[in-house]
């Protein structure tokens, strides 16, 4: 996919993402670093808000006189097993015009060796109280050329789009919601669920005090958690009991959410809309909708066919890797089907549902 070339808006700098369809729905980033022997290092990263720094490989491939090691005693956020230095240094998007958008003073992972995950973090918090920041939020130690820390994720024409403020960047036509603080750390770019719909009924018994969705770029289709606080699935029975379609991580293959043991009992479900309601701590809230016709209307990667009764529209999970309780991960593809701004300064979300398709 190439990134659109629609005009870029008044005020704004563009950011050109690709991004990926059914089953997975991320966006990509080229990030380029000052590499070894003079010649500059670029890697296809992971545009993921749900992190918040940035793991990069390898410390290797990156000029050593350009870098500065912080701590060399990390493992890999993404690769417990790695070997990670803690570094400091610049790193450069690519914004619409195809000139370098380098962010100085960067603080970022860089493996020792191989590691998979290569990914920018785009979450508004903190990185596990480490003082480390996405290379984007003013709060941590990147400076950008100007500070533009209100970002809009443009999925529409495959970019992010970056504000030097709210007032600078279209009106939020819903209201900024405060991102949550669970336990009072805020690592997690997550709002309040106040209440979640399958089929226009709610469920009960899963909604807690606690309970949060995951904004996350990275998050594949939107899953949750029930487990934690219940023996008994609280979305019952699904009326259609078939896998989700393939190619998916949660589609039957043995090597996906069966080969994680992070993962169990996840079912695929089809009911015509499901919604969210969802709310940050002062009560300003906004109802999304995963309906199976918007989510039919969204991209599709290769090999997937399947007809719009078989489109999916929650996973459900007794066991997942997400949040500390009955926890959503609204996924790649909730930034699909709503128009997403973070205000990485303020700690704020604007999310205004999209009423036509990508």
């Amino acid at each position: 996919h190439r990134p659109s070339q629609a005009a870029v808006p008044g005020g704004a700098v563009a950011i050109p993402f690709d991004k990926t369809g059914y089953g997975y729905y991320e966006m990509y980033l080229n990030l380029t670093y000052d590499g070894a022997a003079g010649k500059p290092h670029v890697q296809l990263s992971l545009g993921d808000s749900g992190f918040s720094a940035l793991q990069m490989c390898c410390w290797g491939d990156l000029d050593h006189s350009k870098y500065r090691v912080l701590n060399d005693s990390y493992k890999a956020p993404f690769n417990k097993t790695v070997d990670a230095k803690l570094v400091i240094g610049s790193v450069a998007l690519t914004d619409s015009t195809g000139a370098p958008y380098t962010l100085r003073n960067v603080t970022f992972y860089a493996c020792v060796t191989d590691c998979d995950y290569h990914g920018i973090g785009l979450g508004v918090g903190e990185d596990y109280a480490k003082g480390v920041y996405s290379p984007l939020s003013p709060l941590g130690s990147a400076v950008p050329p100007t500070p533009r820390p209100v970002v809009r994720f443009d999925y529409a024409h495959r970019r992010l789009l970056l504000y030097q403020g709210q007032t600078a960047a279209p009106a939020c036509k819903t209201s900024w919601m405060g991102v949550s603080k669970p336990d009072e750390q805020d690592f997690w770019t997550c709002v309040k669920v106040k209440q979640v719909l399958v089929g226009g009924r709610p469920v009960e018994n899963w909604v807690t005090s606690d309970t949060e969705a995951f904004l996350d770029t990275g998050g594949l289709l939107q899953y949750l958690k029930w487990g934690d606080d219940a023996t008994e699935d609280p979305f019952g029975k699904p009326s259609v009991n078939t896998p989700c379609p393939r190619p998916a991580f949660f589609d039957d293959a043995p090597d996906d959410w069966k080969g994680d043991s992070d993962f169990k009992g996840c079912v695929c479900r089809y009911s015509p809309e499901v919604v969210f309601s969802l709310a940050d701590e002062e009560g300003r809230g906004v109802n999304v909708t995963f309906s199976q016709a918007g989510m039919y209307g969204l991209p599709k990667e290769k090999g997937a066919d399947f007809t719009l009764g078989e489109t999916p529209t929650l996973v459900t999970c007794k066991k997942a890797n997400v949040g500390d309780g009955n926890w959503a991960n609204l996924g790649g593809s909730f930034f699909m089907l709503n128009d997403v701004t973070f205000d990485y300064q303020a700690k704020e979300v604007c999310i205004e549902p999209r009423s036509a398709p990508l």
